[in-house]
């Protein structure tokens, strides 16, 4: 799953501080966790801004019906697929948001998250809307048959929201977050890949990538999602010391990962990444040097080191106190961040972001779209989109 840096939500809450919005906006259903955090971080700097005149973005959080876990199985949710937020151009009425008054504007949107919410286990760091299948892992290509469903049903309703957009510009970059998105079969990722190219188009070149954890895929399964249209992968590492990834209640091992690196090796994807973090229980700067040196050492395009957020709610927030051992303290995380940019720099990467060092073509053009603060669509269980919109001219 992603740790930081990718999930819009947390994006949409830094992208939008400079955005103008309608001051009409209606909420229609609460929503949970990291999205439902950004739209009162939203609504709150709404109040501060005057009306827009002319162009507006409206956001749209996915509330799909989902397949939860409970102490019996597992159980058909009842959630529908609403419009959590949705503004208005002053003096437009709710008639326009489904198409009287309301076109597509000159920012339509050219990429796409997908969330897929299912884990094996989930971590003890992570608030994100997941689905831990627990001992259910292997019987479970139902429930993920079911999401999918429903996923492209949401996409399929979506088409007629942005049918303007849809034929301006086709999709440059695709995300697939989780969650555990590489538990999945390739065979049902390759039908939502399928449904974006028929609904918005996909660019002839667009990167599409997904997060993938050590121990959830095979030699074989890789070439599978690639022959699906994945050429980008985002491996979860995190760290490469056994202690580490058992503090941080992570589903692989480091056997996994080790074999996790020879197969991609094998299959050899146009642009992968290592995810690292750093700021975990009982890191130290010895243990830090080796997870950098062996990254390296693995060769990949791209690494992400992301700091250790404590979100309330999850078990690290139970048990550890920020700044307190067995955490880090900040200045000794300042220090891995240091440690980080330098030797990363040093062997070949550059530091394009907070959290990511890329080679030369390997920049994530997805997250370099939320940092520009363009505008994406978001599919799936929790996942929010972020459309630019104009009104018809008097």
């Amino acid at each position: 799953m992603r740790r930081r840096g990718s999930n819009p939500p947390k994006c949409i809450a830094r992208a939008t501080c400079a955005t103008r919005y309608s001051a009409s906006t209606r909420c229609r259903k609460s929503v949970r966790g990291n999205a439902q955090r950004s739209f009162s971080h939203l609504q709150k700097k709404r109040r501060k801004l005057n009306p827009s005149d002319g162009n507006m973005y409206k956001l749209r959080v996915s509330v799909v019906p989902y397949v939860i876990a409970n102490r019996n199985g597992f159980a058909r949710g009842s959630w529908r697929r609403k419009l959590a937020v949705r503004s208005f151009a002053a003096g437009s009425s709710s008639s326009g948001a489904q198409g009287g008054g309301i076109k597509a504007g000159p920012g339509s949107p050219t990429s796409a998250y997908v969330h897929l919410p299912f884990c094996k286990k989930k971590c003890y760091y992570c608030d994100f809307p997941v689905i831990a299948l627990g001992s259910q892992y292997s019987q479970a290509a139902d429930h993920f048959r079911d999401y999918v469903d429903l996923l492209m049903r949401e996409i399929s309703l979506s088409s007629g929201d942005h049918a303007g957009e849809r034929k301006k510009k086709k999709l440059k970059t695709v995300f697939f977050g989780g969650g555990t998105p590489s538990l999945i079969h390739p065979s049902q990722l390759e039908r939502i890949v399928a449904l974006l190219d028929k609904v918005f188009g996909l660019d002839s070149d667009a990167e599409i990538s997904m997060e993938a954890d050590p121990g959830t895929f095979t030699r074989q399964k890789l070439q599978d999602f690639a022959a699906a249209g994945v050429n980008r992968l985002s491996v979860g590492v995190q760290a490469f010391n056994s202690e580490l990834l058992e503090a941080c209640g992570r589903s692989h091992s480091l056997p996994d990962v080790y074999q996790a690196l020879d197969d991609i090796h094998a299959v050899s994807p146009r642009s992968w990444s290592i995810d690292l973090m750093m700021g975990l229980p009982h890191q130290t700067m010895e243990t830090w040097d080796h997870s950098l040196d062996e990254a390296v050492k693995a060769k990949p395009k791209h690494i992400s080191c992301y700091d250790l957020q404590i979100e309330q709610g999850t078990p690290f927030a139970k048990w550890y106190e920020p700044d307190t051992q067995p955490l880090p303290g900040e200045e000794a995380t300042s220090e891995l961040f240091k440690r980080a940019s330098l030797r990363l720099r040093g062997s070949g990467f550059e530091h394009y972001e907070i959290s990511s060092y890329a080679t030369d073509g390997h920049k994530c053009e997805h997250n370099l779209n939320y940092w520009a603060n363009g505008p994406f669509y978001g599919f799936g269980l929790g996942a929010t989109s972020y459309v630019q919109v104009g009104t018809d001219e008097p």
